[in-house]
């Protein structure tokens, strides 16, 4: 099955609000925060006590892998959260008028949100577990 027929260019309430053009944003900035992930990992293995690399290291696995999800998803959490939708050119942002469409919104938003904060947290625990034992030995 193609993937056009599973994401339509169009709004579908708690399933896609997010056309080409956002995606393609969305890519661009995933490939700014990967390698930050992967920087702020390798750095976590020098100095595995310094909360302030930990919370880096929290905060851009987060961002990676929401932003990850609504590329996979078509879902944009902030327009989700605020019920707005683009298939156009950027900066054209409508807004969903049903209610039940906002409540499936806030829904995936939480959705999201949830799950990639119980990933990043999971990845950068992991992380922090695996430098202190390389440290100690």
């Amino acid at each position: 099955m193609s993937r056009r027929l599973i994401f339509p260019d169009r709004y579908l309430s708690g399933e896609c609000n997010i056309g080409q053009r956002e995606i393609h944003v969305r890519k661009k900035f995933l490939s700014l925060f990967l390698p930050l992930v992967l920087l702020l990992t390798i750095i976590n293995f020098f100095l595995p006590q310094s909360i302030f690399v930990w919370s880096s290291l929290l905060f851009t696995s987060f961002c990676s892998i929401v932003l990850y999800k609504e590329i996979r998803s078509r879902f944009c959490i902030i327009f989700g959260f605020f019920n707005l939708y683009n298939f156009k050119e950027l900066g054209n942002i409508e807004e969903a008028q049903k209610s039940q469409d906002r409540i499936n919104d806030r829904k995936k938003v939480l959705q999201i949100v949830v799950g990639s904060l119980a990933v990043a947290l999971i990845y950068t625990a992991s992380v922090h577990y695996i430098a202190v034992i390389f440290l100690d030995a």
